[in-house]
């Protein structure tokens, strides 16, 4: 076990989910994460845009460089994160509420 570096001596790591490709249709990675209540850096594009809310489930990026992922990380350690509001946000993704706006859009259709 090494010791810590002076610069983290009484430091609490926040767990931060990183979820940076662009080609994602569905931001699954995010929703996985705020399921345990945990936040995400992600790239400002793609199915993120659908899964992840700044500055209440996580933190965008605007390009996939090591600058600026590094900044998302430094961003999202500096947010008092509610894990319960992560995983509620992570809820409304499920397979009841899927199933639930499913029957609403046959109702609708019927």
């Amino acid at each position: 076990m090494t010791s810590p570096t002076p610069s983290c001596a009484g430091c609490t790591p926040t767990p931060v989910a990183c979820s940076p490709p662009a080609s994602r249709t569905f931001g699954l990675t995010p929703l996985e994460a705020a399921a345990a209540g945990v936040p995400t850096v992600a790239l400002r594009g793609g199915g993120y845009l659908d899964t992840v809310l700044e500055g209440t489930t996580g933190v965008f990026v605007d390009e996939v460089t090591p600058r600026a992922i590094a900044a998302g990380i430094d961003t999202a350690e500096q947010i008092p994160w509610d894990a319960p509001t992560i995983r509620a946000h992570a809820a409304g993704f499920g397979e009841e509420r899927f199933a639930e706006r499913l029957r609403q859009i046959a109702a609708d259709l019927g």
